[in-house]
């Protein structure tokens, strides 16, 4: 049990009730400085409660160390190590990188320059790629926009056969972004993405033929996509004919899902399209939208 007293006017006394009582006894002032070294300590926790929300870099050995993009499966110590004491030539990927580590900063109010600065930390000094074995990356809910796709996308072809599942909804992606984002996946000759979620932005139906294009043009990307997600977006009709001709075609080999919910510019005609080319195709794509269309 512990109390503070006022003795005098310019001191106090710290109180311990122990088996026997301590009495210590201070100026006044030190109270003051106490309190401020207080408030002063409460204010940069919380400081790094909120850096910790998002992606932060590291120094360490007289330069940043991307350790925000290293996980338990992703890098190891001996590896990282190596790497961040400028081994003159380290292994160009992890021994032990695991296909399924993930990276999400969902919802982690992460704007276009922070993204811009957790970019240009997948290279190390010597412009090696660090960002090796992740499966899956998710940015959803973050105002990205068209800067911040900018940036993602030679971390996205550099990343290679290792991404499967992609999460940009959310994020204030027009149909800019699309194209942008759409020939990063086509230079990705070896690419496996599996899952591409983009709903809730801002695509229209010049975003839906940048997809459509992309699995024309991309052998890896018409084979490996199963699920598209446009849902939430503004695509309208032309969009939906464009895709469905795809499907009908085979450009997504192996689909499993696309989702087209919530497109109010897309009407009964172009849905029934979309769900033509599903049933053509095999049926075995399945169309996940608002409404119930017959054939």
């Amino acid at each position: 049990m512990a109390a503070v007293t006022c003795t005098r006017p310019s001191e106090f006394s710290l109180i311990l009730n122990l088996p026997i009582e301590l009495i210590f006894t201070f100026p006044l002032q030190a109270l003051a400085r106490l309190a401020c070294c207080c408030s002063y300590l409460a204010e940069s926790l919380q400081e790094q409660i909120e850096a910790a929300r998002r992606p932060t870099l590291l120094q360490g050995l007289a330069k940043k160390v991307p350790s925000f993009l290293v996980s338990a499966g992703a890098l190891s110590i001996e590896w990282d190590a190596m790497r961040v004491a400028g081994e003159a030539h380290p292994p160009s990927a992890p021994p032990n990188a695991s296909l399924g580590s993930r990276l999400m900063w969902d919802r982690a109010a992460l704007d276009a320059y922070e993204l811009e600065e957790a970019a240009a930390a997948a290279w190390d000094n010597n412009g090696r790629f660090v960002a090796h074995g992740f499966s899956v990356v998710g940015l959803s809910g973050n105002p990205i926009g068209r800067r911040g796709v900018q940036a993602l996308c030679p971390v996205i072809k550099a990343m290679g056969s290792s991404l499967c599942d992609l999460q940009l909804q959310a994020c204030a992606i027009d149909d800019h972004c699309v194209v942008v984002l759409c020939n990063a996946l086509q230079g990705v000759h070896n690419g496996a993405l599996q899952r591409l979620w983009l709903g809730s932005n801002d695509i229209g139906d010049g975003g839906c033929g940048a997809i459509v294009s992309a699995l024309e043009h991309s052998a890896a990307l018409s084979r490996s996509l199963q699920v598209l997600s446009l849902g939430d977006n503004r695509i309208g009709d032309v969009g939906a004919h464009a895709l469905a001709t795809a499907i009908a075609t085979g450009r997504m080999q192996n689909g499993k899902q696309l989702w087209i919910a919530g497109n109010p510019r897309m009407t009964i005609a172009g849905q029934a399209a979309l769900a033509r080319a599903c049933v053509d195709w095999g049926g075995l794509l399945q169309l996940i939208t608002t409404v119930h269309v017959e054939m």
